[in-house]
């Protein structure tokens, strides 16, 4: 490959490029590796599910797995499963739900749900509170939810032949603040369906 060695091999410093004009750079501490994207992308894809609690009315939300059976959601999604659980029969866990002809999904029903930690939202008075506010720990609106099954240590069902550990999220501290105006991209399941960005 002497020409694809000869052009990684050149030295493309900043004081040795012309920059400005048409080659000016907007923005440039927002570049992200296309490879770093596309693996947080498919990591995220096979961590995150789509979550169906049954009972008089269904309610339907989105969760992701923190460890190889702990699954982290709001609140809201699992409340009937924290308040009344006599009344809600199994909650359903779908994973690799990506589209109706994207692989074949997953579907987790346990007979067993524990839940470990768990806070209500805050009033929905307090929902117009600038994102700079301090919020109790009572207020957050999550769920960690204890499956009896270790679901990320297990193959995901994979596309094209392959079938990669399903893992889990790691969370780990954010690097810079939320600011309003800014993009925040969420993995989900809007209504119970397939997964968006």
């Amino acid at each position: 490959r002497p020409g694809v060695d000869a052009f990684l091999e050149l030295n493309y410093s900043k004081d040795r490029i012309k920059v400005g004009g048409l080659e000016n750079i907007v923005r440039a501490g927002n570049f992200v590796s296309v490879n770093h994207f596309i693996e947080a992308v498919m990591a995220a894809r096979r961590a995150v599910c789509s979550i169906k609690v049954n009972g008089d009315a269904a309610e339907v939300g989105t969760g992701f797995l923190v460890g190889p059976n702990l699954l982290l959601t709001n609140y809201h999604v699992v409340h009937k499963l924290i308040e009344q659980p006599a009344g809600v029969t199994p909650v359903v866990f779908l994973f690799d739900y990506a589209g109706r002809k994207e692989g074949s999904p997953v579907a987790v029903a346990p007979t067993a749900l524990r839940v470990v930690a768990h806070s209500p939202p805050a009033p929905p008075a307090d929902e117009e509170r600038p994102l700079t506010a301090t919020w109790g720990l009572g207020q957050l609106d999550y769920a960690l939810l204890h499956l009896p099954q270790q679901i990320g240590e297990l193959p995901s069902s994979g596309s094209h032949g392959r079938r990669p550990m399903r893992g889990w999220i790691t969370l780990k501290a954010p690097k810079q603040q939320l600011r309003k105006g800014r993009i925040l991209r969420i993995t989900q399941h809007p209504y119970g369906g397939e997964m968006v960005l």
